[in-house]
Parts: C-alpha cells; sequence; structure tokens
C-alpha cells in the first residue's frame, strides 16, 4: 500500500508538471517562402444624423500573398505583401455594386513586424494608381488590411488556460485624420488542434476596446471617440511558428463631432465579423 501511495504521489507530481510546461510564441516565417491568406470581412455599420438612420454593408474578399524576406538578431520579420485579388461589395441608399479593386492587384509594400507581430513600418514599394474610388473605399489607406494582417501573439510565455492581455496601443492615419485604438483583449490559451495535419495552439480571445480619433477633411474639424468589444479565436502553428488563422467578431459605437461651416454630432454603429485563413 505505502509503494502505490508513493507511485500514485509521484504521478501526480509528474502530471502537474507536464501540466504547467509553458510556451513562448513568436512569429518564425521563413525566409524566402511565400505565404497566402484567404481574408473575408463582413461590415454593417448604421449612422445616425439628427435622426435618420443611414446603413451601409460591405463584404470584403481578399487573397494576399505574405513574402518572407528577412528576419533579423532582434526577431523583426521583414515581408513583401500584395493583394493577389480583391473584391469588395457595398449595399447603402447611394449604391448596390460589387468592385474588382485592380488597380492595386500585385502592388508590394515592405511590411516590417516584430516577432510577437507588433507593426513597426509599412512602406509602399509600387507606386498606386491615383482612383479616388479605391481611397474611399479602402477608407484612405489601400493597404490597411495588410498593415494589421499578422494578430499579435503573446509576448510571455504561456501554459493551457494561462491569460494574458493586450493592451497594445494601435494608430493609424487616413487622409487627414488620425485614429487610435485601446484595446484590453484577454487572451486565454485553450488547447490545441490540428490545422490542415500539422500541430495549433488555440487562444480563445475577448474584451474590450476604446478609439479616439481627429482631423480635418474639406474645412471642418472631426472628432471622434467610441468603444466596443471584441471576441474570437486564433490558432498558431506551432512547428511552424505562422499564423494559421484567425476568426473573430466586433461591435462599436462612435460619436462623431463635426466643427466648422456645420456644426453636428453623429452615431455610428458598427459589426464586424471576419475570417482569416491560411491557404494551404
Amino acid at each position: 500500500m505505502k509503494k502505490v501511495m508513493i507511485w500514485l504521489t509521484l504521478t501526480w507530481i509528474v502530471s502537474a508538471g507536464w501540466a504547467q510546461t509553458k510556451s513562448s510564441f513568436t512569429y518564425r516565417y521563413e525566409p524566402g517562402q511565400t505565404y497566402r491568406y484567404l481574408m473575408v470581412a463582413d461590415i454593417r455599420m448604421v449612422m445616425d444624423m439628427s435622426g435618420r438612420n443611414f446603413e451601409t454593408t460591405s463584404t470584403g474578399r481578399m487573397l494576399i500573398s505574405l513574402k518572407a524576406v528577412e528576419r533579423n538578431s532582434d526577431g523583426d520579420l521583414s515581408f513583401e505583401a500584395w493583394y493577389d485579388s480583391l473584391t469588395i461589395s457595398i449595399k447603402s441608399m447611394q449604391m448596390d455594386t460589387t468592385m474588382l479593386l485592380n488597380d492595386l492587384l500585385g502592388k508590394r509594400v515592405k511590411l516590417v513586424v516584430n516577432q510577437y507581430g507588433r507593426t513597426k513600418s509599412l512602406t509602399a514599394i509600387d507606386s498606386l494608381n491615383s482612383n479616388p474610388m479605391i481611397q474611399r473605399v479602402m477608407n484612405s489607406d489601400p493597404h490597411i488590411y495588410l498593415r494589421r494582417l499578422l494578430t499579435d501573439l503573446p509576448d510571455q510565455p504561456m501554459a493551457i488556460n494561462d491569460k494574458w492581455t493586450n493592451t497594445q496601443k494601435d494608430t493609424t492615419k487616413q487622409a487627414n485624420m488620425q485614429i487610435v485604438v485601446e484595446p484590453a483583449i484577454e487572451y486565454t490559451l485553450a488547447g490545441a488542434e490540428t490545422v490542415n495535419g500539422e500541430p495549433c495552439s488555440r487562444f480563445t480571445l475577448a474584451g474590450p476596446l476604446s478609439l479616439t480619433g481627429k482631423g480635418n477633411q474639406m474645412g471642418a474639424d472631426f472628432f471622434i471617440e467610441g468603444d466596443g468589444t471584441t471576441k474570437g479565436f486564433l490558432l498558431y502553428n506551432e512547428k511552424k511558428g505562422i499564423l494559421a488563422a484567425v476568426e473573430g467578431s466586433t461591435e462599436q459605437v462612435t460619436s462623431i463631432a463635426i466643427s466648422g461651416g456645420a456644426n453636428m454630432t453623429m452615431t455610428q454603429t458598427q459589426t464586424m465579423n471576419h475570417k482569416l485563413s491560411l491557404l494551404p
């Protein structure tokens, strides 16, 4: 009986040790390799202007190539990124159309991220044709989706059921507008699953975010404040150190104040569902 108890105790200690094993998560894309991702985003936006509601729905379907160029001694990764196909459908009171944004196809940018996916820079390699429709549809930044293609990873080792909160601010500049997003997204390492025959770590993501912004357009000053929530999951390929998939939804309510010329305040409610998957 004593030997049995000793054996059970040792078994529990070993099992507990394995259960608490922590792993680090960093991007390790192989220089010279090109990775292709499919992104699909569905957005519903309702604008309340003086008691009148204007609804717009849109769907974007993007096939994106990400070519790893080099990894430096700090783990920073440089990529060439471009759209292979890009289709956006928009339905509103003013239009009901599907557009193929062919002027953007194959136009490369240089994307630099650190080993945890934080964007450090995005610069154009190929010049773009001047197309006002692209600027309008892509929110004044034709490469906005390429800039944040890779989801942030935890910057600390984690074991199953461990949690980590991402509070990394993200600043974007669109035309004469600057918008700052402040998240508080909790990551939980939920377990593992197989994707295309390879083991992946699964993280669940959930939490609030806020945004502020200001700028000037057509002689008017804009001030933006908003809050929202997001939830979803991330799949990280353990063997290759790459992003396998992301899926999530975000709900956000934003107040937009305009001064100069016509003073007014608008409320915008937006819901977005998105999926990103690595193609085999």
